[in-house]
């Protein structure tokens, strides 16, 4: 699934519940005593192949120094809709590995947020062949309504304005009525013509 079809799956709810799902595990880090911080939601970037656009439904998050684990410093922890979690360090040529790989399933593409910082320290902890260098394959997100559940769970029910910001014009306030024009069949129609 890629992030076309996770928008038309949730609809204008897509991007509030990635957001949540990033600001979740941001805390869960936090928590842990790990600093991890966001890179720009949506942008144009500048990569050895090219020019690529940054969809404000991927998240990514790099690692700093923080109280605990320095030896995360720099490494990238990445989500797609496609792919799940991804984790790399740009700084050195170790291979991408992946949360979910060949043999996933939906849920392993939208993993509980404890799980995913599991796995990512793990990769620093155990051997590289424990993990998949190999992405997902075959499995779409919404091959299990239960994964895309999880993934909506993550909407703030206490912050309703994300999904109205996303697509109001700046000269109207939030949840005000559209300006209905009156057409010239409706005017003529008012003067009974």
């Amino acid at each position: 699934m890629n992030n076309g079809a996770l928008v038309v799956a949730l609809g204008m709810n897509a991007a509030a519940a990635v957001n949540g799902y990033r600001a979740a595990v941001i805390s869960e880090a936090a928590r842990r005593g790990l600093r991890l911080v966001s890179g720009s939601l949506s942008d144009v970037a500048w990569t050895a192949a090219g020019v690529a656009i940054v969809d404000p439904i991927d998240i990514r998050l790099t690692f700093r120094r923080g109280l605990g684990r320095a030896d995360l410093d720099g490494w990238a922890l990445q989500w797609s809709p496609e792919h799940g979690w991804s984790m790399c360090c740009p700084s050195t040529h170790l291979p991408v590995r992946y949360y979910a790989g060949p043999r996933a399933v939906p849920m392993h593409l939208v993993p509980r947020v404890a799980d995913v910082l599991d796995w990512a320290i793990s990769v620093l902890d155990s051997p590289s062949s424990r993990h998949n260098a190999l992405p997902p394959d075959g499995v779409d997100l919404d091959d299990d309504p239960a994964a895309l559940c999880r993934l909506n769970d993550f909407i703030d029910p206490h912050h309703p304005s994300h999904t109205y910001q996303e697509f109001r014009t700046p000269d109207r306030p939030p949840f005000a009525p559209a300006r209905i024009r009156r057409s010239v069949v409706g005017n003529a129609a008012a003067e009974g013509h």
